[in-house]
């Protein structure tokens, strides 16, 4: 959900015409840039060649416009999840939805799992659901490996010397 968070604020802070990977370089990786642009396919926010619709504009908007705008955009991207739910709100079924997005869209479970947590994600944007008061599962840093150890220093500083000794006894033998 992190991820879909700085879609749309890319979305709500900027006017962009086309999104492709070059223009979401400096905010995702390739794979998850790739990931980016097939969720806005799917929401019909940019068509086959990254050009944006003027549906975009909805996320420039504020307050309950906003809502409105961004709950036309999942009414209709959603359309066939909510014509298939008993109740019409999907939303209220969190049990049923990952069989429900790898029937009704082709989905494996492995990729179902995101599907419905972006789904509620955007629910809860347009006013559907309430927003949820769990907190969004972000990614850990992982720690980074120390660059040197003394070992390692010591040892570069070794070769160093070998080498630079290397040099000097090859000077003095001309």
């Amino acid at each position: 959900i992190s991820k879909i968070r700085k879609l749309i604020d890319l979305l709500s802070t900027q006017r962009l015409t086309t999104i492709n990977s070059s223009t979401l370089k400096d905010d995702f990786g390739p794979t998850d840039a790739s990931i980016a642009i097939g969720t806005l396919k799917f929401l019909d926010l940019i068509d086959e060649n990254g050009n944006t619709k003027e549906i975009i504009t909805g996320f420039h908007l504020t307050g309950e416009d906003r809502t409105k705008a961004i709950l036309q955009i999942v009414e209709k991207a959603y359309s066939e999840l909510f014509k298939a739910a008993e109740s019409g709100k999907p939303y209220d079924q969190p049990e049923m939805l990952g069989n429900m997005f790898v029937s009704i869209y082709g989905l494996v479970p492995r990729i179902s799992e995101p599907a419905v947590r972006a789904f509620l994600f955007f629910c809860e944007e347009a006013g559907l659901k309430e927003k949820s008061a769990t907190p969004v599962r972000s990614q850990t840093a992982r720690p980074k490996k120390p660059i040197n150890t003394t070992r390692q220093v010591e040892s570069k500083i070794k070769n160093h010397e070998r080498e630079h000794n290397s040099i000097r006894s090859d000077s003095t033998s001309i």
